[in-house]
């Protein structure tokens, strides 16, 4: 699976339209709603430690590649 794919179904899953996993008044839900709970907000938490980690071992791999063709 590549980054693209990864980065496109990450993209998906953040514009899709809200699901409802409990009930409750949810009018507010969106981006934000990850942000109200602390169970929430401990996941995206931990799913964007885990993109800044991927992206940051893209880019030392792409430094060395650069640097082992000089």
């Amino acid at each position: 699976m590549t980054i693209k794919t990864i980065m496109k179904a990450l993209a998906l899953m953040l514009i899709s339209s809200s699901v409802y996993a409990h009930p409750g008044d949810h009018g507010f839900a969106g981006v934000l709603h990850f942000f109200t709970e602390p169970d929430h907000l401990l996941m995206s938490l931990a799913v964007a430690g885990a993109l800044v980690w991927g992206l940051s071992r893209r880019s030392k791999r792409a430094e060395n590649r650069v640097s082992d063709k000089d």
